[in-house]
């Protein structure tokens, strides 16, 4: 029940997280996740304490509904940086990504929390996921600075049909490896 309780909560905010990102950009809907993510797990083992582990259901809710509005805002910034014939090969190498930073992570957390407990544990996860706030902050951008050039007919962009950058090159790009790391 307790895990489930990540996964209703991811479900609620899709529609709500893209008009969102829509509206603000995805960088301050993802900066929202990002530290409710820290937050919560900075504080989970002060609310299982307190409240139990009914306490950490709705916890984990509330992680859920923040991380669910992060696909949504994702969408929102490719768009914004990449013509429409890119956005498939771009999204592809989105959830290779993705996937593989998934599975180490379904692997490594369960033996870190085997040497150092699930409190520590909870603790790392949310002070690394603080730690590396200031560098989501500085490198990420919602939009490219070119606002003018406006691509796919998004609020900030137009229907630009040629790429703003070389391919692979898209990847060394600081705002791509802020979402990358």
């Amino acid at each position: 029940e307790l895990i489930s309780a990540y996964a209703l909560g991811y479900l609620l905010p899709q529609v709500a997280g893209g008009m969102i990102a829509d509206a603000v950009g995805g960088k301050h809907v993802q900066t929202v996740a990002l530290l409710a993510l820290a937050g919560s797990m900075l504080s989970g083992p002060a609310v299982a304490d307190a409240m139990g582990v009914r306490g950490l259901y709705w916890l984990h809710l509330f992680i859920g509904i923040t991380s669910g509005m992060q696909q949504p805002a994702y969408a929102c910034m490719v768009t914004a940086w990449f013509p429409q014939h890119e956005l498939g090969s771009v999204q592809v190498a989105n959830n290779i990504h993705v996937l593989v930073f998934e599975l180490a992570a379904t692997g490594m957390v369960p033996i870190i929390g085997s040497w150092i407990g699930w409190r520590q544990t909870f603790l790392l996860i949310g002070s690394f996921t603080f730690a590396y706030l200031p560098v989501w902050v500085y490198l990420a951008q919602s939009w490219p600075h070119n606002k003018g050039a406006k691509m796919n007919g998004h609020a900030n962009g137009s229907k630009a049909q040629e790429s703003t950058m070389p391919p692979l090159r898209f990847f060394f790009q600081p705002p791509v490896l802020s979402v990358i790391f």
